[in-house]
């Protein structure tokens, strides 16, 4: 509602499908250049951390450089836990990736590691969670027709201004609180090349 009063085109996901599956979609069809690593799309990390660079992982490349095939990096991510499954208990990323590869699946997992990684709650709770969740990270939704139409409008600042309210934030549009050239000036990111040191490679 707010987004579409400053004239930010939106898209809204039909079906069962998170933002997630609509955003990597979007992305492997060419509209987008980002998102979540389980989907083999590329993620960007400190986007508003004005400390540190930014920096963009391929889900893809980081599947590759484990040696996984599509099934076991979708388990591989599931035992680290995800919004739609539980971590088992003192599993890390390491961990993770020697199970998977020794043992193939999240099921085998189990039975072979239950006596000293148990999941929480029954298993079969959690296999069951396991195998809602990879449905969810296997399925991608069609990207709308009419994606690449989207543009952005004019702003309606007294639609603006009216949303704002409602939510007892009329102070935060007016315009003498806020300075849009301080706030957008400078180098936000403060990552120019130029600005660091240079290396200095040994001998």
């Amino acid at each position: 509602m707010l987004l579409e009063a400053m004239g930010v085109p939106c898209i809204e996901s039909s079906g069962p499908f998170e933002a997630e599956a609509l955003a990597s979609s979007l992305v492997i069809n060419g509209h987008a250049d980002f998102d979540v690593l389980i989907y083999e799309v590329p993620l960007i990390r400190n986007i508003t951390n004005r400390k540190q660079p930014l920096i963009t992982i391929s889900g893809s490349s980081v599947r590759t450089a484990l040696h996984l095939s599509r099934a076991s990096y979708i388990d591989f991510a599931l035992l680290l836990g995800t919004d739609f499954s539980q971590r088992i208990p003192n599993v890390g990323p390491a961990r993770a990736l020697k199970f998977i590869k020794k043992h193939g699946t999240i099921e085998r997992v189990v039975a072979e590691e239950r006596t000293r990684t148990p999941p929480r709650g029954p298993e079969t709770w959690y296999l069951e969670q396991i195998g809602l969740a990879r449905e969810v990270f296997a399925t991608l939704p069609t990207v709308p027709e009419d994606v690449g139409l989207l543009v952005g409008k004019e702003e309606d600042r007294d639609a603006v201004s009216r949303i704002m309210g409602q939510f007892g934030l009329s102070r935060a549009v007016d315009d003498k609180y806020w300075d849009s050239g301080a706030s957008l000036a400078g180098n936000y990111f403060e990552d120019d090349p130029t600005l660091r040191p240079a290396l200095k490679s040994n001998p």
